[in-house]
């Protein structure tokens, strides 16, 4: 099977599957192909926009399709897979994907969930225009009858550095665990363990201790993992509800790290190793001593099972049954 990936707007898209962007059966198109032109961005972001089209759909965008992907990708190429990632914006755009089917009316059409689902609208329509469904967590597979698979992760070389800068690492999105994260740091400020946290899209009154937590600014993915090269100890908070694999259990398992984490379910994880990893459901459980020792020789010993190589072989032998 041929497959060709519409990529992830997030900047560790084209990392994840750094480990089969070789193959000569696989493709990963980036995004944002407008990186280096501006004005050209603005105008299809505004073309796209959901606020204007809700109320008014706007022609013409069949002009973009071209664009967005280029027929030499598949010449010569039987048994395709076209795979939609979450954070593309191209799976919401009906008429691409019917566009895709009409050119190749045998290809398989596979989208990828990288978050828990909440929109019961969103869901049925993915249904309804693809051939397949995953999602990396198993509660919604059961739930909503679509294919589970665990996330999927590459590594990538990055420098090693001799001492470490931080005894853990935080870095992650408001997604309405603020206060978790916060009591979290707490605790940790509290008993001098030295914190590393990074929390975005928080709001100016609901800021707290900005002398040590780092706010709302911008870290690029390669700057992510040069913070977990440089720290002892990666802090993964769940939402309320998830339990599958998150990034930063990947980043552990592929760069050598402890877990600290609130996901309970992660004890039947095949990968999970106490020494390793250390499970919390409130800040007063967190055992500082795993935190503070750095003198562990970490391997998961699972860095081939998270590899793309396994997602890609999945998908194949689904269509094959």
């Amino acid at each position: 099977m041929n497959f060709i990936v519409f990529g992830s707007i997030a900047d560790y898209g084209q990392i994840r599957f750094n480990d089969v962007l070789d193959n000569w059966n696989f493709i990963y198109i980036e995004p944002y192909i407008y990186k280096t032109n501006i004005l050209k961005r603005a105008i299809h972001d505004f073309h796209h926009s959901k606020e204007i089209n809700i109320y008014f759909e706007i022609p013409f965008k069949k002009w973009w399709f071209n664009q967005y992907y280029d027929e030499k990708y598949a010449n010569g190429k039987e048994k395709l897979c076209f795979i939609f990632e979450e954070y593309s914006k191209l799976p919401r755009n009906k008429e691409f994907i019917i566009y895709l089917k009409r050119k190749y009316p045998q290809a398989k059409f596979v989208f990828s969930f990288s978050n828990i689902i909440h929109d019961m609208n969103r869901l049925n329509y993915y249904k309804k225009h693809f051939d397949m469904i995953i999602t990396f967590d198993k509660g919604d597979a059961e739930k909503y009858s679509i294919k589970y698979f665990p996330s999927y992760y590459s590594k990538i070389d990055i420098d090693r550095v001799v001492d470490t800068k931080s005894d853990i690492f935080f870095v992650g999105k408001n997604k309405e665990r603020l206060s978790t994260i916060l009591h979290v740091f707490e605790k940790f400020n509290q008993n001098g363990i030295v914190c590393d946290f990074n929390i975005s899209e928080v709001n100016e009154l609901d800021k707290k201790y900005e002398s040590d937590i780092i706010y709302n600014r911008y870290l690029s993915y390669l700057n992510v993992l040069e913070k977990v090269n440089e720290t002892n100890c990666i802090l993964e908070v769940l939402k309320d509800g998830q339990t599958g694999t998150s990034l930063r259990s990947l980043e552990a398992i592929a760069y050598g790290k402890k877990l600290l984490t609130n996901n309970g379910t992660v004890i039947n994880e095949p990968w999970y190793n106490p020494d390793f990893v250390s499970v919390f459901s409130n800040a007063e459980d967190i055992d500082l001593e795993f935190v503070r020792n750095s003198n562990v020789n970490i391997d998961y010993n699972y860095i081939q099972e998270i590899s793309p190589k396994k997602l890609l072989q999945f998908i194949e032998d689904q269509f094959q049954n």
